[in-house]
């Protein structure tokens, strides 16, 4: 499944090593392949009841995913990020952490 095929790319390429590298350039990219992951996963969630209806679509879900881990530069995840949740992002940035200081009762 995509979920293990996702795990292990991960695992393999070991992002302890991004995290510990005196470089923030592997932690960007981590960072953002993460953003997109988890967003598309949210979308997956409330749309997997339209999504089940299209064809190959875990084959195409696989394919995007690999696209965004793909380790080059500009891969899916920085395109992704950078044209449509970033944008997205810094314009609901005060809503955004208006409600999560809500729920977490910081002020």
């Amino acid at each position: 499944s995509c979920a293990v095929l996702s795990a292990s790319y991960t695992l393999l390429t070991n992002p302890l090593k991004a995290v510990e590298s005196p470089q923030g350039d592997d932690d960007t990219q981590w960072l953002t392949y993460w953003i997109v992951y988890s967003t598309f996963n949210i979308l997956e969630y409330f749309a997997d009841l339209i999504l089940f209806w299209i064809p190959f679509y875990d084959l195409l879900k696989c394919l995007f995913l690999v696209w965004c881990m793909w380790p080059i530069p500009n891969n899916g995840s920085v395109i992704v990020y950078n044209k449509i949740l970033r944008p997205w992002l810094l314009k609901n940035e005060d809503r955004i952490d208006a409600k999560l200081n809500k729920v977490t009762g910081k002020s």
